[in-house]
């Protein structure tokens, strides 16, 4: 950086530069501020497997008094047990960035970023001696607190003694490949109101919880049980003729090369022949002809079609690596400026590139749902949901096609920008 006075289209303050909290310049007469509470900080991720902590909906949904009991219960154990390990002089604190269901139990999955101080005379972490020092202090990965835990679940900044296939979690690995899909629905016996337009209040919590757990049954009664995941409500509005409820929600499934293609018409006609004609869903009664999945009905008619389905959405999966993307535990804290820098660029990259393929006229934007460390090299892979919109005479969406788009307009998946990307590494949809 020419002695951290440039760094491309940026000038740099030259003495600012601290790697791990070591900076060659500071002197105890030229550089206090600097070097006092500058307080340079270090973050590490913990995944932990709670086998006495059902998982519910109702832990997958912060906005749910469930989920923020726990999280503070699980944050305030987290906090005390890590001031009385090894790194109690350094440690700051832990944040809960996630809870879901556990990889091979009923338990809940932890997934927290905990942060020390670091600085010029502070030892560097060492994840293997906090790892031991956390499973020597939980019986052997035992017992947390109140807590019971799977033995073979913790994770210290991706290392696991006990796995042998490889060091980062399961979770991380691109074998959760995912594909969304859209439902909308109108429920004629919930009276829409205010309170189901705000998602703050009791009655729209309460409603929600509800509809989520009756749609997830409902799915995992049908032909693409094997594959579904959850679905989530993205919103309630007053339904088009009548005073009941419509329904706005996106339900996820695993897709990967080897799986058949997501088929909306197949689904619809599976929800429909499981409500009764589109009838009856559990305790609720509905609106014969608002169904649509993807953007699909069958009853639709031009007369008849209703305004609001012009919006109707098709989401679809993107993920791909960067292998001059460093991955850094920052990747992983969407409040980080590491993590907002990325998002910001790769969104600008991502949604220029999708505007010059075949699905343009419909294409509305894309987000960035997470990132992870590559498999192989120390760069970082992406996940990413993009949206098209959709209706009955929109064209099915063309993984392949897209794909081959995609492929085209980054050099034959080598360049996006100014990142390097791994050639083998974009699905679209799970195609690859």
């Amino acid at each position: 950086t020419n002695n951290i006075t440039a760094l491309g289209p940026y000038t740099l303050q030259p003495d600012s530069l601290f790697v791990n909290g070591y900076n060659e310049k500071t002197t105890v007469t030229s550089a206090p501020t600097i070097t006092t509470p500058a307080v340079i900080l270090q973050s590490f991720i913990i995944n932990i497997t709670v086998t006495n902590m059902q998982f519910s909906a109702d832990l997958s949904n912060s906005a749910s008094p469930n989920y923020n009991s726990t999280v503070a219960n699980l944050t305030q154990t987290l906090n005390n047990f890590f001031k009385s390990t090894s790194i109690n002089s350094t440690f700051i604190s832990c944040e809960i960035k996630g809870l879901r269901k556990g990889d091979s139990t009923n338990g809940t999955t932890v997934d927290a970023i905990c942060v020390i101080k670091n600085d010029s005379s502070s030892p560097a972490f060492d994840k293997i001696a906090v790892y031991n020092d956390v499973s020597q202090r939980t019986r052997n990965i035992t017992a947390l607190g109140p807590y019971t835990l799977q033995p073979d679940s913790l994770y210290v900044n991706g290392y696991n003694e006990r796995r042998t296939v490889t060091t980062t979690p399961t979770t991380t690995l691109p074998a959760v490949i995912l594909q969304g899909f859209t439902v909308n629905i109108t429920v004629t016996n919930i009276q829409f109101s205010a309170d189901l337009n705000n998602s703050a209040s009791p009655v729209y919590n309460h409603t929600v919880a509800n509809l989520t757990q009756t749609l997830n049954n409902l799915f995992k009664g049908t032909s693409i049980n094997s594959t579904f995941i959850n679905c989530e409500i993205k919103g309630l509005r007053q339904g088009d003729s009548t005073s009941g409820t419509t329904i706005d929600a996106v339900c996820t499934i695993k897709n990967d090369s080897s799986g058949p293609q997501f088929d909306r018409v197949n689904v619809y006609q599976d929800v429909s022949r499981a409500t009764r004609n589109i009838t009856v869903l559990g305790p609720y009664t509905l609106q014969p002809d608002s169904l649509y999945v993807n953007g699909y009905n069958e009853k639709r008619t031009v007369t008849s079609a209703p305004t609001t389905v012009i919006p109707s959405y098709q989401v679809f999966t993107v993920n791909f690596t960067i292998n001059n993307l460093l991955f850094e535990p920052q990747l992983l804290n969407p409040s980080s400026s590491y993590y907002q820098s990325a998002v910001t660029v790769i969104l600008y990259l991502l949604n220029r590139t999708f505007e010059n393929t075949s699905i343009k006229t419909t294409f509305t934007g894309c987000q960035i749902d997470g990132f992870r460390k590559a498999i192989t090299g120390n760069g970082t892979a992406l996940n990413a949901t993009c949206q098209i919109r959709s209706d009955s005479s929109s064209p099915e969406f063309d993984r392949v096609k897209v794909y081959h788009d995609f492929s085209s307009n980054t050099n034959k998946i080598t360049i996006l920008g100014a990142y390097h990307l791994q050639n083998d590494s974009l699905y679209i949809n799970g195609y690859n």
